[in-house]
C-alpha cells in the first residue's frame, strides 16, 4: 500500500508483537541465551529503548505488559491495533528503513501502554489518556529507588544491569554482575598502552555499586556517573566522576584522582565521600578514613577524617564534617541535622524519579533519620510530622503547599 512521496510499512506490529514476546518471556525468566542476545541488541540501540525496557518491567507495569501480549497474540488485535496508528514513512534508503522500523515498533508499544489499558478479559481497548500527559499514580504506588544502572563500554555498548542475571560475565568486558554490584574478573589485560574506558550511570531512582579493577570500592547514588577505565595503566589511577559517590580505594602505589568539573580528590589511603550535584551548590568532599588532597585551580588542601571540603568558584573551604549523615546514604538511610528543606526536597526528587514543585516553599529545615526505602506517602507523612512543611501529591507531581 503506497501514497504519493511515501510508503507505508506493514511489518511493524510484528516487530512490536516481537519485542514483547521477548519483553514477556524476559519478565518469567525464561530467555534462551539467543533470545537474551536479541533483546541484549535492542536495548543496545538507544537510550529510549533502555527507558521502555524499564517501564515495561517495573512492578507496577508487568501485569499491564503480559495483558498486552496476550492481546497482540491475536490476528485481530494485531489489526484492530493497526488500524487506530497508521505508520506513514518516508521513502528511505534500506539502511534507514531498517532503523525507522525499530523506531516505529518501540513507538507502537510505547503508546499502546501510555494510552490502552489491557483487561484480563476481551473486552475492547479503551482510550484512558492522552500519550503526553505522566500517568497519575497514588503516593502509595511511588516507589523508592533500586539497584539501577547502564554500564556504557568504550564502542557504545549499553548494558542494562538490571536485566542481567546474576553471576553472569558480560561478553568481552570482563564485568561480572551480582545483585546491586559489578565487578571485574581479573582476566582484563591493557590494550597496548591506550586505556579502554567505561562510564556507569545511575538515573533518577537508581544506585549501583562497583568494584574496580584495582580492587577499589564505587557507590553510586541516583542520577550520577564514574567513567573508569577497564584496566588501571600507566603511573596513576583517575576516574571522573558526576553525581554522587563513595569510594573505598584500595591501596596501591599508584594515586587514584577523582576528577570533576571545577576540582579533583587524590587518595592518600582513603576513605571518602564526594557529592558534585550541581544543583546543591558546592562540590563537597567528606573524608572518612585516611587522608586526602583536594586541588582546584587556585588552591589545595589536605584532609583529615572527619573534614570536609566544600569547593566553590575555585576556592575551598574546610568544615568538621558529619560523617553519619554523609555514609547514611549507602547505608540505606537519609539523615538530616538541621537540613535546609530545599535539599531534603532534591534528596527526593532523585530518589524516587518525581517533579516537585516548591515554589511555596520557606525556609523551613529537617532534623531527622529515615529509611531510604518507604513508599512516597510515608515518606509525605514523616517530613510532614518532623519539618514545618505541608506536602500533597497530585497524582503526578509533589507540591508544596502555602
Amino acid at each position: 500500500m503506497k501514497e504519493e512521496g511515501h510508503t507505508i510499512i506493514s511489518t511493524d506490529f510484528h516487530e512490536a508483537y516481537r519485542l514483547l514476546y521477548l519483553i514477556r518471556a524476559f519478565i518469567l525468566k525464561n530467555l534462551s541465551a539467543k533470545e537474551r542476545e536479541e533483546l541484549d541488541a535492542w536495548l543496545e540501540q538507544s537510550d529510549e529503548n533502555i527507558t521502555l525496557f524499564e517501564n515495561l518491567t517495573e512492578d507496577d507495569q508487568v501485569e499491564n505488559t503480559m495483558a498486552l501480549y496476550e492481546q497482540m497474540r491475536e490476528e485481530d488485535a494485531l489489526r484492530r491495533l493497526k488500524n487506530r496508528i497508521p505508520f506513514v514513512i518516508p521513502r528511505q534508503k534500506k539502511s534507514s528503513v531498517r532503523i525507522w522500523l525499530s523506531v516505529a515498533a518501540m513507538f507502537i508499544i510505547l503508546v499502546s501502554v501510555g494510552l490502552f489499558i489491557y483487561p484480563k478479559s476481551n473486552k475492547k481497548l479503551e482510550q484512558v489518556a492522552k500519550a503526553e500527559k505522566p500517568e497519575a499514580k497514588p503516593a502509595e504506588e511511588i516507589r523508592p529507588g533500586g539497584n539501577r544502572a547502564v554500564l556504557i563500554t568504550e564502542n557504545g555498548q549499553r548494558i542494562v544491569l538490571d536485566s542481567l542475571a546474576n553471576g553472569q560475565l558480560i561478553a568481552g568486558t570482563g564485568v561480572v554482575k551480582s545483585s546491586g554490584l559489578i565487578s571485574y574478573d581479573g582476566q582484563a589485560q591493557p590494550h597496548n598502552t591506550s586505556p579502554v574506558f567505561h562510564t556507569l550511570v545511575t538515573p533518577r531512582g537508581g544506585q549501583y555499586q562497583a568494584i574496580l579493577s584495582d580492587g577499589t570500592k564505587v557507590w553510586l547514588n541516583a542520577a550520577s556517573s564514574l567513567k573508569y577505565p577497564e584496566v588501571f595503566i600507566g603511573t596513576d589511577r583517575v576516574v571522573e566522576l558526576t553525581g554522587e559517590g563513595y569510594f573505598e580505594v584500595a591501596h596501591n602505589s599508584k594515586p587514584f584522582k577523582v576528577k570533576m568539573d571545577d576540582c579533583s580528590v587524590e587518595d592518600l589511603g582513603t576513605a571518602f565521600n564526594i557529592n558534585t550535584y550541581k544543583d546543591e551548590g558546592c562540590n563537597k568532599t567528606t573524608l572518612t578514613e585516611g587522608s586526602a588532597k583536594v586541588t582546584t585551580p587556585l588552591a589545595s588542601k589536605i584532609l583529615v577524617p572527619g573534614q570536609e571540603a566544600k569547593v566553590e568558584n575555585e576556592k575551598i573551604r574546610v568544615v568538621p564534617a558529619d560523617i553519619e549523615a554523609t555514609k547514611g546514604w549507602i547505608n540505606g538511610k537519609l539523615v538530616y541535622r538541621f537540613t535546609p528543606m530545599k535539599f531534603v526536597l532534591k534528596d527526593l526528587e532523585r530518589w524516587y524519579n518525581i517533579e516537585i514543585d516548591n515554589k511555596h516553599l520557606g525556609t523551613s529545615h529537617l532534623k531527622a533519620t529515615i529509611d531510604r526505602d518507604v513508599p512516597l506517602s510515608q515518606m509525605i507523612r514523616i517530613l510532614e510530622g518532623a519539618g514545618d512543611v505541608k506536602l500533597k501529591w497530585d497524582g503526578t507531581k509533589l507540591v508544596v503547599l502555602p
